[in-house]
């Protein structure tokens, strides 16, 4: 699987649907449009003039009990709780635990973390890796957020126990099977020509033409899908990388189809489909 390590944030790297290895990407999920998630980018003069915040949890004994309450915390919604556990580095990035919790409105929303075995320690540093459940999220807002991902959750030993350094921490989202990507837009492009105005998946604005949508509705035209490609495949992508980011496009799929009219629908990851978000 391809990954990379993104500076002052969470790192997101692609993971490729078929499990195959491949050139690192720099591609992620939701917040972190410029490899930087906002919670954790410091200042150096931050880290060289400010102390961290207090930690008001003692720092766990080993490095797997660390991410154990780090992750239990963060799934209770105990900010105040998962902060503490942060390293001190993450803390002073963070700045308190009010803006630790308000900075979650574009953080992953973990549901489960399972860890694949110990710890790998060297020296002062250890990792903890493991398959990871979020709530999955497509939003023009939010941005995108798979429901799977392969998490590689780093910890630091500090104060005579261990703490997470969220920041040095990779999140490989896992993306639905690129087989389904088409079979998806032809089974949204169906109900659209048979005007089934049933609520999809995905409720938020169509991208690119949404006129395109409401035009199809009673359409015979014979569109058959002839390829899928990226975003790079889109005739603008400028709507979509407006929305999501740059980091957020790299999630998504298009499906062209060959017809009267050429079509192009833009597909993102949500849960464990994809769904149509444009149309060109």
């Amino acid at each position: 699987m391809a990954s990379v390590t993104l500076v002052g944030g969470v790192a997101v790297a692609a993971a490729r649907s078929d499990g195959s290895d491949g050139e690192p990407e720099r591609v992620g999920a939701g917040p972190f449009l410029d490899g930087t998630a906002p919670a954790l980018a410091v200042p150096t003069e931050r880290l060289s003039l400010e102390p961290a915040p207090e930690a008001t949890v003692p720092a766990p004994a080993s490095p797997e009990a660390a991410v154990d309450a780090f992750f239990a915390a963060e799934i209770a919604d105990d900010f105040v709780t998962s902060f503490a556990l942060l390293s001190d580095n993450d803390r002073r990035a963070a700045g308190n635990a009010g803006e630790w919790a308000a900075a979650h409105d574009e953080l992953p929303a973990f549901e489960q973390f399972t860890p694949d075995g110990p710890a790998r320690v060297d020296g002062d540093t250890a990792v903890v890796a493991g398959p990871v459940r979020m709530t999955p999220i497509v939003d023009e807002t939010v941005g995108i957020f798979t429901e799977r991902a392969d998490a590689t959750i780093v910890a630091v030993a500090e104060d005579g126990g261990w703490r997470v350094s969220f920041a040095d921490s990779i999140l490989r989202p896992v993306l639905p099977p690129d087989a389904s990507v088409a079979v998806a837009a032809s089974a949204w492009l169906e109900r659209r020509t048979a005007c089934d105005d049933s609520p999809e998946a995905y409720a938020g604005t169509i991208l690119g033409d949404p006129r395109i949508a409401d035009a199809l509705c009673g359409s015979t035209d014979r569109l058959v899908a002839s390829d899928t490609g990226d975003i790079d495949d889109v005739p603008d992508p400028v709507p979509f990388l407006t929305a999501f980011g740059p980091d957020g496009v790299a999630l998504l799929r298009s499906v062209t189809f060959d017809g009267p009219r050429p079509l192009t629908l833009v597909v993102a990851p949500l849960g464990e489909e994809w769904v149509v978000v444009g149309a060109e």
